[in-house]
């Protein structure tokens, strides 16, 4: 794989494995259909995602001139991030609730 899917795939994992690790935590905790965990989640959620696009920025900045496909690999992840954990942060508390 290339080094720039390998950019992408790793950002998109560490979305994918923080998002299922506060969904399953939060369901299992408190009672019931509680709304208030669940904004709990999306508190959790926004938190890491501004944690993990700031670390995305600051990867992006800090790339070698000679290979600027790397810094566009960041760019692009930090695009996806926002819009998959945007998603995932709102489709979620629907799919555990029910």
């Amino acid at each position: 794989m290339k080094k720039p899917n390998q950019i992408i795939t790793i950002h998109l994992g560490v979305l994918v494995l923080y998002t299922l690790f506060f969904a399953i935590l939060v369901n299992a905790s408190g009672s019931g259909n509680d709304p208030y965990k669940w904004i709990g989640f999306m508190l959790l959620q926004a938190i890491m995602m501004v944690g993990h696009g700031a670390t995305i920025i600051v990867l992006a900045f800090a790339q070698p001139k000679d290979k600027p496909e790397y810094g566009q690999a960041h760019w692009l992840s930090l695009l996806f991030l926002v819009l998959l954990g945007g998603s995932f942060c709102f489709v979620l508390p629907g799919v555990f609730a029910s």
